[in-house]
């Protein structure tokens, strides 16, 4: 079934079911990942070296989820019969574990719209045709931060510098964190750019995101023909 193009009940259901069975599995391999570390011996066990090593198995474990078809890629011909299905709704699930969940450890503010600012900051690195950008710029152009009212009445160089100040420790947190979970780097110094693994983190995360918003159209298109014709398709 094209998780892309649903157009009953039965393919919601399914499409629903294969997206928390394939979340499930990689949150169970997420948590072995960090069981794991209970087998280091005892005095090996200095906060350092046990980070350096859970971040490696999280990488790997992100690089082998991120490596399968995302959704759109599954549906090719050519990868029907032998593609491991899993990988967006996998790569999804491990980036909110571990990659946005540092992030906030690192800077609560704004938690709510993690996600979507580490997406925007992904699209606005891969673009080939930007130069070189103020990521604070890019970030504050899509957001709407609305300031106390003896705040918003300040004049707008003072309230640019204000903003600029409330957003920079997040995008700040954000590269720091993609950079070490290697989903970007900065080979020269004098820019970021995404790693391979890098890309296929956010073909995952877009092709969810797609998913997600099919998945509201759907359900409210279903629900309506249920109304009109006196049936309950899907639940309220």
């Amino acid at each position: 079934m094209d998780l892309l193009n649903i157009n009953t009940v039965s393919e919601l259901n399914s499409a629903l079911s294969s997206q928390r069975t394939a979340t499930r599995q990689a949150l169970l391999e997420l948590d072995a990942v960090h069981g794991q570390l209970f087998s280091i011996e005892s005095e090996e066990k200095d906060e350092m070296r046990v980070a350096r090593i859970l971040l490696d198995k999280e990488v790997r474990l992100l690089e082998r989820y991120s490596s399968r078809p995302s959704l759109r890629e599954f549906q090719l011909p050519y990868m029907q019969g032998f593609a491991k299905e899993g990988g967006t709704f996998g790569t999804v699930a491990i980036v909110g574990e571990v990659i946005l969940q540092n992030i906030c450890a690192i800077e609560s503010r704004f938690a709510r719209v993690h996600r979507f600012i580490l997406m925007l900051i992904l699209r606005e690195i891969d673009d080939p045709s930007a130069e070189v950008v103020d990521l604070i710029d890019v970030v504050l152009r899509f957001m709407r931060i609305e300031l106390k009212q003896e705040l918003d009445t300040l004049p707008e160089p003072e309230r640019q510098r204000l903003l600029r100040g409330l957003m920079r420790p997040l995008v700040e947190a954000t590269i720091l964190v993609l950079q070490q979970y290697r989903i970007v780097e900065s080979p020269d110094n004098q820019g970021w750019r995404l790693t391979a693994m890098g890309r296929r983190v956010m073909l995952h995360l877009f092709d969810a995101q797609k998913f997600i918003e099919h998945i509201a159209e759907t359900h409210l298109r279903l629900q309506q023909a249920g109304d009109a014709t006196g049936q309950q398709t899907v639940p309220k």
